[in-house]
């Protein structure tokens, strides 16, 4: 068995301007071509916390990526 690893990239920097979304775009297409990670994730909070829309960003990340891309595209949810 191999270990798998993903990146968590955090999308809610961008809410609190901490980021932008090009720049985590850019990082997720820089994990795609390193295929050092399985999975890229970005988070979501069900109650608190905003974040920009987790598959609303995943999914612009997936149409900028080539269909060959190694890493795949996760979600991960976290409630208080």
């Amino acid at each position: 068995m191999s270990i798998r690893v993903g990146l968590s990239v955090p999308n809610r920097g961008v809410v609190i301007g901490a980021g932008d979304p090009r720049d985590l775009v850019a990082m997720c297409e820089a994990a795609d071509r390193s295929e050092l990670f399985d999975a890229v994730f970005t988070g979501d909070n069900l109650i608190s916390k905003p974040r920009i829309d987790a598959i609303v960003f995943l999914s612009g990340h997936s149409g900028s990526c080539p269909m060959t891309s190694s890493a795949r595209a996760r979600t991960k949810a976290a409630s208080p």
